[in-house]
């Protein structure tokens, strides 16, 4: 049996309890309780009711004074109801909350209080309620004066006909919650079609940024003089830059909208800091600048985790050191710190450059921020790339710090977790990387070049014919089934976005129909999503545009068998090609003005014949062995020189221009095939 004292206390601590909540769901920017918290508190209402209502065992006037406290105290709505619902009683605050007389609310049914629109989901309470004991939900109730407003209700069995419901407005606290839901999504969509728009961009420009680093490479593989090579070489190292903005972009995006995915593989440190010495060629010649490395001994040599991303950190904090110091030093110490049971890789590039104000150094890591005007007229760049160095830094688990004072020069240390790799797994590994020389193995191979741009075209078909590789080309996904039949390639390097039937579809097609031929997807885009799209289509591979020439190289070494042999040189199938660079729009330029100049040489032959102007139609003779010999065409310049020598006496030089005409015909035929 409880005392009245006791009531009043149980009284007063529900009391309390409640208005505890209240205030902390009144409060600015306040979180609303999970289900448990409020499941708790019907409990204890509940207790409170089971004991209020064991009236034969509690003394009258402490249970009276009790429910008074309680109901008329609590800041919380508290309804009474039979099985039925009908509300047997109220207190004020219910009132208060459904805009409803106290005297209104008892005798009325709980479904009347609810709006139409949550009377599913009060049967559904309701029903939970019958069976459990105890259930929460959350309605729409519709005040008297017209406003609807939403609930959350907790109730609770107190015995067989009586049930107690605790509920309060949670009314602003959920258009609280949608606001920022809805802030949230704008957001999300906002990032997403920035990120989009990025992307989209940084696709477009990359397809002509094929063609200028491509031909510029190309190019620079010619007989050029002093100035044309410096010439050359600029637009060449201009397109690269360009392409690392283009790439600074992308990744911005990617980062942003946080696709950016990271690799945890072996590597060996001193391969990645022999590739970053190659940054020694920023400095331009008879600059007063050292650059040093600096490599402490208790640096494993192999370190787990995604060596590309570090060295992207590296080449940017090693490059605007560069760009920054004009005399001194550009410095890169690697060492270990930390606590020795979580040891960290520490990477500090230090210079003694122009140095970085303090105002300007606060906001030095946001995007497309340089430390002034003035900064980013004289130097250039995105001012991206501090921006994604620290978040790439962040994302490998570490963290990008900057030191720095005006004239004193600068220090960024990019600290990570240290993780010690396996070195003979490095070594096996990207030692497949492509060698720079053009590879000779796949001479006399037939490589399908699927492409629309004209200008990629020439490109892929230039550094492939400089490898003895004939190809065929496509415009769009139907010439591509057109020309498989026919030409039976050995390879398809596929464009992913062609007009008609693009790249995808295309692959589809060739799959279906039974085609086995590896195929290489070609893209400016390099998502994953994008990539992953080309493996579902059944591509082999993916090259992203510009197409780096090692990476075609290691491509090609992957899907193609090479050609017994074919390494010594050139075999005489392709000493044409050879002769002409590999240029195959140059040889078919060839072909072309042989045809003009002596595909009617059978005719004019057989008229000098019946004329007996054996001289002439020597002199005609010769002209022809020779172009037919540039050319590759053995047999139609033997027949030539035997003709032009009259070995075989007059009889012999009827039958050998019918067989000259026979050759040049079948070379019109050849050639246009071509």
């Amino acid at each position: 049996m409880s005392s009245g004292k006791e009531l009043q206390e149980l009284a007063l601590a529900a009391r309390r309890a409640i208005d505890a909540l209240c205030a902390r769901l009144d409060a600015p920017g306040a979180v609303l309780p999970d289900a448990s918290v409020v499941q708790e508190l019907a409990r204890s209402a509940a207790d409170l009711l089971s004991r209020l209502g064991a009236g034969a065992s509690v003394p009258p006037q402490a249970s009276e004074q009790a429910a008074r406290v309680y109901f008329d105290y609590a800041l919380t709505g508290i309804l009474e109801t039979d099985r039925d619902g009908l509300v047997l009683r109220a207190n004020p605050a219910a009132a208060s909350i459904t805009g409803r007389d106290v005297k209104v609310l008892c005798g009325s049914q709980l479904q009347a209080l609810t709006s139409p629109a949550s009377a599913a989901r009060l049967e559904r309470h309701l029903k939970l309620l019958h069976e459990q004991g105890i259930s929460q939900a959350e309605l729409r109730v519709a005040r008297s004066d017209g406003r609807e407003i939403v609930i959350e209700l907790a109730s609770i069995q107190v015995d067989d006909d009586h049930y107690g419901h605790v509920f309060d407005d949670v009314t602003e606290q959920r258009q609280a919650t949608a606001e920022i839901e809805r802030a949230r999504i704008a957001a999300e969509e906002s990032n997403r079609a920035k990120s989009d728009f990025l992307a989209n961009v940084s696709h477009e420009l990359r397809t002509p940024m094929n063609g200028i680093i491509g031909l510029s490479q190309l190019v620079l593989l010619t007989e050029l003089d002093s100035r044309q090579r410096d010439f050359i070489g600029k637009i060449a190292r201009s397109g690269q830059n360009l392409l690392r903005i283009i790439n600074d972009l992308l990744d911005a995006a990617k980062l942003e909208s946080g696709r950016m995915e990271f690799e945890h593989e072996p590597f060996l440190l001193a391969e990645l800091l022999d590739e970053l010495a190659a940054i020694r060629s920023q400095v331009p010649a008879g600059m007063p600048l050292e650059l040093g490395f600096h490599l402490a001994p208790e640096v494993p040599a192999c370190l787990l985790g995604d060596r590309l991303r570090l060295g992207q950190c590296l080449t940017n904090l090693l490059g605007n050191a560069i760009k920054f110091t004009a005399a001194g030093r550009v410095d890169l110490h690697v060492d270990v710190a930390g606590d020795p049971d979580a040891p960290m890789l520490r990477l500090c590039v230090a210079d003694t450059g122009i140095g970085i104000p303090a105002e300007a150094l606060a906001r030095l890591f946001a995007p497309f921020t340089q430390a002034d005007a003035a900064t980013a007229r004289r130097y250039g760049g995105s001012g991206l790339g501090l921006h994604i160095s620290r978040e790439l830094a962040r994302g490998m688990g570490g963290e990008l710090l900057a030191e720095s004072s005006v004239g004193s020069g600068s220090r960024f240390t990019l600290i990570l977790p240290l993780q010690v790799g396996d070195a003979a797994t490095a070594k096996m590994s990207a030692a497949a990387t492509a060698s720079a020389e053009v590879p000779q193995e796949f001479r006399g191979r037939r490589i399908l070049v699927a492409e629309d741009d004209r200008v990629n075209q020439l490109v892929i078909t230039q550094w492939l014919g400089r490898a003895g590789i004939a190809t065929i080309v496509a415009q769009d996904g139907h010439e591509v089934l057109e020309q498989i039949a026919a030409a039976a390639p050995d390879l398809v390097l596929m464009d992913v976005q062609m007009p008609g039937m693009d790249g995808l579809e295309a692959t589809r097609r060739l799959r279906e129909l039974g085609h086995e031929l590896p195929i290489i997807g070609l893209s400016a885009g390099v998502s994953r999503a994008e990539q992953e799209a080309c493996m579902a289509a059944g591509m082999h591979d993916f090259i992203a545009k510009p197409i780096d020439v090692d990476e075609l190289w290691g491509c090609l070494t992957r899907w193609l068998h090479p050609v017994e042999g074919a390494g010594a040189g050139p075999d005489d199938d392709n000493s044409v090609e050879a002769r002409f660079l590999y240029d195959h729009e140059a040889l078919a330029h060839a072909r072309a003005i042989f045809l003009e100049d002596h595909g009617g040489d059978a005719a004019r032959l057989r008229a000098l014949c019946a004329g007996g102007d054996t001289a002439a139609m020597g002199h005609l003779a010769h002209g022809l062995k020779g172009s037919a010999a540039t050319l590759g065409l053995d047999e139609l310049a033997a027949m030539a020189e035997e003709l032009e020598t009259g070995a075989g006496g007059p009889e012999r030089a009827g039958p050998l221009i019918d067989g000259i005409d026979r050759l040049l015909a079948a070379c019109k035929g050849e050639f246009a095939r071509r």
